[in-house]
């Protein structure tokens, strides 16, 4: 009978900590959602292309820093990352909640995300060390109970906020939790280990991953509304190209170079983040556009639209801990490959049976709990099929690499559904609507497939 290694108790004392950081940023991107509608009134003079980089400056901060973050958690330690990580969200967030121009919004947004780049590598790194590596799956399943309850309430914490006290109520909030986080991560984590030959960093591949990274995520939050044929986007795709040439060059010779490129030798951290990367356009390409169809389609309020889609995410957030168990027990690549298979399902079901009358209780709801239990299976365990075989002195750098992939990929799902939907508007739009159900469900058995190659 094959037994398992047990958790010690500091190892879920270690993850609540770290995984409160995911709760963070998921109630930060709710509050952001909930109160652009008030600050674009308050700032009624600023139009809407200048306010909309409260959002896509975020967005490109986060991706540009994430491989920085990543080598230099090796190099001064994690736990100094991770707490100046909650510093900078911290500032940001403060910051944010006293602007008083849209600039300042705009440079606050931009802080926050450089704190999130050094928390999303750096939090996940930290939580796994402490779990033996055959138990990384249960590890990964609490971590995505906790992202997906968070999904769940974000909503309600920031529309009860923005509308009893003001757009800036939520960020005062946040700013709060943040130092709280700080203080509790302070006693709870391990100090850093000293030592006497510091991880190295190439200098020359910083300005290169920022310069390959930011323009690529500029390139997908800005290509619709300027173009795709605009000068700044052809622009900035070669910039971006010839950066990512370079750095690649770097990375091959270069010691302390920000993608280490023998980590995609390892069979696992490829499969792994190739099956995300059809995952998250996936998800996102759905996620972005569903709203639209409960209320363009359906006719649906805002409120009704995020209680159904809240359904979902609350499907998924209560089978994520027994599906980590499981899969510690049955191997990674099942839970994965069989998620994916039934996360495209629940999209063929959709096709089929959802028209232009309301029917949320016999296709919707059969729909999204087959599809909440398929997205939790396959999009939180690609994670525990790329870290699996990483060792732990390797850990951030490859979390590093592997949460920009997803972070492009879900800025790219973003694009294509906008794409396939056009200007859709419409009762007469839900053809437009099932070709991106398609395409989700495309990406979703694409994901299940490549993982049946982990072994």
């Amino acid at each position: 009978m094959e037994t398992f290694e047990t958790i010690p108790g500091r190892a879920w004392a270690a993850l609540g900590v770290a995984a409160s950081t995911v709760v963070l940023i998921i109630l930060d991107s709710g509050f952001v959602a909930l109160a652009f509608p008030e600050i674009e009134e308050e700032f009624a003079n600023t139009e809407r292309s200048t306010l909309s980089w409260i959002s896509s400056g975020y967005f490109i901060s986060l991706a540009s820093l994430m491989l920085v973050t990543g080598r230099l958690a090796e190099r001064v330690g994690r736990r100094r990352v991770f707490i100046g990580g909650l510093a900078t969200y911290a500032i940001g967030a403060l910051v944010m909640a006293m602007a008083a121009t849209p600039l300042l919004v705009i440079a606050a947004r931009l802080v926050q995300g450089a704190g999130a780049a050094a928390l999303t590598p750096v939090s996940l790194a930290i939580a796994l060390k402490e779990f033996p590596m055959s138990r990384r799956s249960t590890a990964i399943g609490g971590w995505a109970v906790i992202g997906g309850t968070s999904g769940v309430i974000a909503p309600t914490v920031g529309a009860v906020l923005v509308d009893g006290f003001g757009w800036r109520a939520p960020f005062i909030l946040l700013a709060t939790l943040l130092v709280v986080v700080s203080l509790v991560a302070m006693r709870i984590l391990d100090a850093d280990p000293v030592t006497d030959t510091p991880s190295a960093i190439d200098l020359p591949s910083v300005p290169l991953a920022i310069a390959a990274v930011g323009g690529a995520a500029l390139v997908l939050t800005k290509a619709r509304s300027w173009g795709p044929l605009d000068l700044r986007i052809v622009a900035t795709l070669g910039v971006a190209a010839i950066a990512g040439a370079l750095l690649l060059h770097r990375s091959r010779s270069a010691a302390g170079s920000l993608i280490d490129l023998t980590l995609f030798k390892i069979r696992s951290y490829s499969v792994g983040s190739l099956a995300s990367v059809f995952t998250q356009m996936g998800f996102f390409a759905f996620f972005f556009t569903a709203p639209l169809f409960f209320a363009e389609v359906w006719g649906y309020s805002v409120l009704a639209a995020g209680f159904a889609l809240a359904f979902h995410q609350g499907v998924a957030a209560l089978v994520g801990l027994p599906l980590g168990r499981l899969a510690d027990r049955v191997g990674v690549r099942r839970i994965v490959g069989f998620g994916g298979l039934a996360a495209a399902l629940s999209f063929v079901s959709m096709i089929a049976f959802v028209d232009t009358t309301p029917n949320l209780g016999l296709v919707i709801v059969p729909a999204f709990v087959l599809g909440g239990v398929g997205t939790m299976a396959n999009g939180a365990f690609t994670t525990s099929i790329a870290l699996r075989e990483i060792d732990d002195d390797a850990l951030t750098r490859a979390s590093s690499g592997y949460y920009v992939t997803r972070r492009l990929a879900s800025g790219l799902g973003v694009v294509i559904g906008a794409a396939i939907l056009g200007d859709a508007s419409a009762p007469e739009s839900l053809g437009d609507f099932k070709v991106v159900w398609a395409f989700a469900g495309v990406c979703y058995a694409a994901s299940g497939l490549v993982a049946f190659a982990d072994k």
